[in-house]
């Protein structure tokens, strides 16, 4: 378990609730995977694909800082 801030929690509780809305939204196809961070159609990112875009600048942008 880790300790989390207020601020912390709000935003994750938030993006959420925004992926509950997306899931709803892409119907059936939808995969509740568990995961926090998924494609939109609720599958794990694929780390490969992470590493290669952590490596461009700006490439990879968290749809919870939108």
């Amino acid at each position: 378990m880790i300790a989390l801030d207020r601020t912390t929690i709000a935003a994750l509780r938030a993006y959420r609730s925004r992926q509950h809305a997306e899931a709803a939204a892409y119907g059936e196809r939808y995969r509740d995977s568990g995961y926090v961070f998924t494609n939109r159609n609720g599958d794990p990112i694929s780390p490969g694909w992470l590493a290669r875009a952590s490596i461009r600048p700006g490439a990879v942008q968290c749809r919870a800082n939108r």
